[in-house]
């Protein structure tokens, strides 16, 4: 049975339809995510499922009011997406959350034996996203998350952010229905970095789209571009069963 997703992060991505929404909306307020990073030996998948579920029911018992999404790399990294569409306004309220509601207490931690290798906060960048008006894979059907890791030679964040720019002209102006999503990485285990997260169905449709897109990538890299140090690729699957959506 075909599973369908609400991520388009971001994992979370990244992420949903909402994190699409805080990407587009004019506000004061810049929408930020929170990001924690699970890695799981082999074996250990059944344990943090079912761990999961007693973190959504601890959550849904004391109306724990955040969406999170929740994907998983081929090596059983795991990433617990969170949206924060109030910005730092909820990462405070997120904290006094959890002090009045100690996961603890109700055996429901979210590890579920895993190892918590940390957690980042990171804000979204509309000048440089691209969501076109007709997206290949509209957001419900968003299953796989293709996320590059960018980061910038020293000082030269600039001209990462420059050529993210050119990236997204080139995309309009060619009409791609490729769903493009930047954020930047401000505190954590990824800081000083920005990420690109490519929507698709599956790793097929990803690879099939990176194809058509590959001249415009081309033909901006000719320009000559030694503004990132690293680039890392990473692959995310949606695991829609173990999302949180809270009440409305």
């Amino acid at each position: 049975m075909r599973r369908t997703s609400t991520i388009v992060a971001i994992a979370g991505l990244i992420a949903g339809s909402t994190l699409l929404g805080a990407c587009t909306q004019e506000s004061a307020t810049v929408p930020l995510s929170l990001k924690m990073y699970i890695q799981l030996s082999p074996g250990q998948l059944p344990a943090f499922e079912e761990a999961r579920a007693r973190s959504i029911e601890h959550r849904t018992n004391n109306n724990y009011p955040w969406t999170e999404y929740v994907a998983i790399t081929e090596n059983n990294l795991v990433r617990i997406w969170v949206n924060l569409d109030n910005g730092w306004a909820d990462v405070a309220a997120r904290r006094a959350w959890f002090q009045d509601n100690p996961v603890g207490a109700a055996g429901a931690s979210p590890l579920g034996g895993g190892d918590l290798l940390g957690t980042e906060i990171s804000e979204a960048l509309p000048e440089y996203s691209y969501v076109p008006d007709n997206p290949r894979v509209p957001a419900g059907e968003v299953e796989f998350i293709r996320e590059a890791r960018v980061f910038p030679s020293p000082g030269n964040g600039a001209g990462v952010q420059e050529t993210m720019g050119a990236i997204r002209d080139a995309l309009q102006e060619a009409g791609s229905d490729q769903t493009r999503y930047v954020t930047r990485n401000l505190i954590g285990r990824g800081a000083f970095s920005f990420s690109v997260h490519y929507m698709a169905s599956d790793a097929a449709d990803y690879y099939a789209s990176r194809q058509a897109m590959q001249p415009i990538f081309d033909r901006i890299q000719a320009r000559g571009n030694g503004n990132a140090r690293r680039i890392r690729n990473i692959n995310w699957i949606s695991r829609d069963d173990l999302h949180y959506t809270p009440a409305d």
